[in-house]
């Protein structure tokens, strides 16, 4: 019985490892790019995502879902930092450029519900709240579940720089990161 513990937590702590974040450098439309950092924390996946106009406007989010678990995610979610908590406003009706903005960080699994994932959860992040992560020692994300409020997830220290590093990014940074093999 032992082993077989033993041998869970290895595989969990490899996964875990072994996934270390993801960044995405993708356009979305003619005039738009989405720059993403992704994790996972045990069964649950975090996206913040920005959304980068050639207007040089950005819009930023976070999304999150929780894989095989059947106890819903609620609407509301917050973030800690540096001790301060900061309400994240929810977008309750997500649209298309929501759900496929930053795609190529998701898992065909997750993205499909196929694994028995919570529907994603999309919450936006204003301006000021991300010129504060910008200069952030610790982020806490904060979620809720039909059955458990408050839950807290910690962000890496390298996964915080890879958020710091994608919200600096413009539409004009696509041309930089994005490199797509030709199909010859």
């Amino acid at each position: 019985m032992k082993r077989i513990l033993m041998l869970v937590i290895s595989l969990c702590t490899i996964s875990s490892i072994c996934f270390a974040g993801k960044l995405a450098y993708e356009p979305e439309t003619p005039t738009s790019a989405s720059f993403s950092a992704t994790d996972q924390y045990a069964n649950q996946f975090i996206t913040f995502v920005n959304y980068a106009k050639a207007d040089g406007h950005s819009e930023y989010w976070v999304r999150f879902t929780i894989l095989s678990d059947n106890n819903k995610l609620l609407y509301n979610a917050s973030l800690n930092i540096d001790g301060i908590v900061y309400e994240l406003q929810p977008v309750y009706e997500p649209t298309y450029k929501y759900e496929y903005a930053a795609y190529s960080n998701i898992d065909n699994n997750i993205h499909r519900n196929i694994s028995g994932s919570q529907p994603f959860r999309y919450y936006l992040i204003p301006s000021d709240i991300v010129e504060k992560i910008k200069t952030a020692r610790k982020v806490i994300f904060i979620y809720n579940r039909i059955n458990k409020l408050d839950v807290p997830i910690t962000l890496y220290d390298n996964y915080l720089q890879n958020i710091k590093s994608i919200f600096d990014l413009k539409y004009a940074d696509l041309s930089t990161y994005f490199h797509p093999s030709s199909a010859d």
